[in-house]
């Protein structure tokens, strides 16, 4: 008698570039359903709002000033930086802002969108397309405003400055990546989750993101060169500032790192989001 296994119909048998194709295919094939629902949701985060699209620069305008007014005072030294203090602690904040809120944002993508599970049938992992497109619409209107200020203090971009999208791209695989494996374990475990953004909030204090890598201790910048934050961050200040401080090798090597990061995630979440699904319920 011949042996029959049945397997879950939600791709647990593919390999990481199936579940990638897989996943490409579906953001075409459903292209005028995400824009749909992102539509709705970023219209939807600035209804009954006051300041409306505002937000999105008063926010982080705030906290900048905060971490400007504490290297004023001096209770936060730092070295000189090549550019204005104040114009580098926007940027990194800028930079920081959008790996955290890429991060957050696609770790909750089974949560936000439990609605939409129950009700209708699509590819369920088109809801991390549409956070990420969120997060990376806020990214872009408050990033234009810190470009005006960077201007305002003689800092201007260059042609470089169309390598950008480019240079962001490994922040966004290397967030999209940790966010979807956090998507699966929070819905089963989740104070590991709970655990794990504890020390990606500290995460902030071991990336130059305040401060830059000339005034950190000898002993940290060890650890600074293995933050794969670190060597993300330098590319986008050097296309943006005209700089060269970038160390081209960990560059590379963690983008590629990103890359495979990102594969791994979405490989697991097409695998196993099914199972996870029924635990919702």
């Amino acid at each position: 008698m011949s042996e029959v296994i049945y397997t879950n119909k939600n791709s647990i048998g593919l390999g990481m570039f199936s579940s990638m194709r897989s996943l490409i295919l579906n953001s075409i094939k459903y292209r005028s359903f995400v824009f749909a629902l992102y539509r709705r949701d970023f219209l939807m985060n600035f209804r009954r709002s006051f300041f409306g699209v505002t937000w999105l620069v008063i926010a982080p305008a705030v906290g900048v000033l905060s971490w400007i007014f504490l290297n004023f005072i001096g209770i936060l030294k730092t070295a000189d930086t090549d550019v204005p203090y104040p114009i580098y602690v926007m940027i990194g904040s800028a930079l920081w802002t959008l790996f955290l809120g890429c991060y957050s944002s696609v770790a909750e993508t089974l949560k936000s969108g439990s609605g939409l599970l129950f009700q209708v049938k699509f590819p369920h992992e088109l809801l991390f397309i549409i956070q990420l497109l969120q997060v990376i619409s806020n990214f872009a209107i408050s990033f234009l405003f810190n470009l005006v200020i960077s201007a305002c203090f003689g800092v201007a971009p260059t042609w470089r400055f169309l390598l950008l999208p480019f240079a962001i791209l490994p922040i966004l695989f290397f967030a999209s990546g940790l966010g979807l494996i956090m998507a699966l374990v929070s819905a089963v475990a989740l104070d590991i989750r709970k655990v794990f953004d504890v020390f990606l909030g500290f995460g902030l204090f071991l990336t130059p993101v305040l401060y830059s890598k000339i005034s950190a201790h000898e002993t940290i910048k060890k650890y600074l060169n293995w933050n794969p934050l670190t060597h993300f961050f330098d590319a986008c200040r050097d296309i943006i500032f005209n700089q060269h401080n970038l160390l081209v090798n960990y560059y590379w090597g963690f983008s590629i790192t990103s890359i495979f990061v990102f594969f791994l995630g979405v490989h697991l979440f097409k695998s196993f989001e099914s199972k996870v699904v029924e635990k919702l319920v």
